[in-house]
């Protein structure tokens, strides 16, 4: 696995855990592009455009 997927999947596990309203946007974006609700879960991380931009250092702020 590419260097820092292991702790932005940790990372998403817990913002999965919380509320809708109280989830990072960057978190509901992946949520959103992969989604979840309608697949159960069961799609890969690395399908989600955001995901990409987090781990390869793309995106202005961090993740955790």
């Amino acid at each position: 696995a590419p260097d820092g997927y292991a702790d932005l999947r940790d990372w998403l596990k817990a913002e999965y855990r919380k509320d809708e309203a109280a989830r990072d946007p960057d978190a509901a974006a992946i949520f959103t592009e992969l989604e979840l609700a309608e697949a159960g879960g069961k799609r890969h991380l690395l399908e989600s455009p955001t995901f990409r931009e987090l781990l390869t250092g793309h995106r202005l702020r961090e993740a955790a």
